[in-house]
């Protein structure tokens, strides 16, 4: 336990000294997504999400780091809306709730500020609910959990805001794709999914511990 204690207590010291964090607001544009292409597809074509991610750098040699961090995605698509009321069927909802957290890890290169540019995998649990509903006569509801891998690519800006703040203008491509599903009993095995993203993101990033010079 002591021994723990301890490694723990040299991973928050070097986290403080060698570290750099930030957080970011991101609209990202889909490129590409696979449940466009399907013709029983019951969404709406997925256009934009907005989201959000926050990271931690760790100053590896020279103007090499590491790169990890998490987000949040959320889309809801309705494909046709609230049907009209039908006196025999009721109103009509059909929709499709898409959630994911992608978990980044990157090489990232920056030899001024927090300006430079990186690239790694990118792995993320992806949940995906289908719902049909008529008020009056039925209710379905299917819910697909998908394990997706994929690349992450990034450039970004920055500007110093003071000692240790930075402003962040970031440009980034994604693609994943999905390598394993599970349903409620369905057969998914000629199921696919995958997608690419355009992501614009702006943000504060922070330096830990005493820097000066290009770090």
């Amino acid at each position: 336990m002591v021994i723990l204690k301890q490694i723990l207590l040299l991973g928050i010291l070097a986290i403080s000294v060698c570290g750099q964090g930030y957080g970011n607001l991101v609209y990202a544009e889909y490129l590409h997504h696979s449940e466009n292409d399907e013709p029983s597809s019951w969404t709406r074509p997925l256009g934009y999400l907005w989201t959000g991610d926050v990271g931690y750098e760790f100053k590896l040699r020279g103007s090499s780091l590491i790169q990890l961090g998490f987000g949040f995605e959320e889309s809801y698509n309705p494909k046709y809306g609230v049907y009209e009321f039908d006196p025999d069927l009721g109103a009509r909802v059909q929709y499709n709730l898409e959630q994911s957290l992608p978990l980044y890890l990157r090489m990232f290169w920056s030899s001024k500020g927090m300006t430079g540019y990186g690239l790694g995998p990118i792995y993320s649990p992806v949940k995906q609910t289908f719902v049909l509903d008529y008020s009056r006569l039925s209710y379905h509801k299917e819910v697909v959990y998908t394990h997706a891998l994929g690349i992450s690519g990034i450039a970004r800006l920055s500007k110093r805001i003071s000692k240790k703040m930075y402003g962040l203008l970031s440009l980034e491509v994604r693609y994943h794709k999905g390598v394993w599903f599970q349903g409620g009993g369905q057969d998914l095995s000629n199921y696919s999914w995958d997608n690419s993203q355009f992501r614009l993101s702006l943000g504060l990033g922070w330096k830990s511990g005493q820097r000066s010079g290009r770090y």
